[in-house]
C-alpha cells in the first residue's frame, strides 16, 4: 500500500507567467520562480516593472495531478469509512475538487482522461475508442455528461 509514496514528484510544479514579461531578461523570471520554489506558502509574487506588473505564480504539473489522483485513489481505497476528499485551491476561482468512491479523480476535468487511458490499457475499449472519446472531450462534446447540460441551460438563461 506503500509503494505510491516512492513514485510522487516532490517539487513538480510550473511557474506561470503573466503581464510584460518580455520586458525583462529570463534571469528576471528565472529568479522569481527562485523565490516561488523557497517560500512554499507563497502562492503568487508580482514584479514591478515601468512596462506594468508581471505576476509570477504557482501551476501544478500535470504529473503532480496524476501524482495527486494516485494518492487519491488510495486514500479513498484505503477504508470504506473514507467517503471522500475535498480539495480547495490557494485561489477561490480555481474552485473545489471532490473525489469519491465512484470518481476517484482530482483533476480538473473529473478524471475522464485517466479513466479512459486505464479503460484502454484494461483492454475494456480500444486505443482507437479512447482517442475518439478523449477528442470528443476535449472538444467539450460530451453528451452523456450531466453538468455539460446544466451549464449550457445555465448559459442560455443568461442571455
Amino acid at each position: 500500500m506503500d509503494t505510491w509514496r516512492h513514485r510522487l514528484p516532490t517539487e513538480d510544479w510550473t511557474p506561470l507567467f503573466s503581464g510584460p514579461v518580455d520586458s525583462v531578461p529570463a534571469e528576471a523570471l528565472d529568479a522569481a520562480a527562485r523565490i516561488l520554489r523557497l517560500l512554499p506558502d507563497i502562492e503568487q509574487l508580482t514584479i514591478g516593472t515601468p512596462d506594468g506588473p508581471i505576476i509570477a505564480e504557482r501551476g501544478s504539473s500535470a504529473a503532480a495531478w496524476q501524482a495527486a489522483d494516485r494518492v487519491a485513489m488510495a486514500l479513498l481505497a484505503s477504508s470504506p469509512a473514507v467517503t471522500g476528499v475535498t480539495a480547495r485551491a490557494f485561489d477561490a476561482r480555481d474552485g473545489v475538487r471532490h473525489a469519491t468512491p465512484e470518481d476517484p479523480f482530482l483533476t480538473r476535468e473529473g478524471g475522464r482522461a485517466a479513466a479512459l487511458r486505464a479503460s484502454a490499457d484494461l483492454g475494456e475499449i480500444s486505443a482507437e475508442e479512447a482517442e475518439r472519446r478523449h477528442a470528443e472531450l476535449l472538444a467539450g462534446e460530451d453528451a452523456d455528461d450531466p453538468l455539460e447540460a446544466l451549464w449550457d441551460a445555465d448559459a442560455a438563461s443568461h442571455r
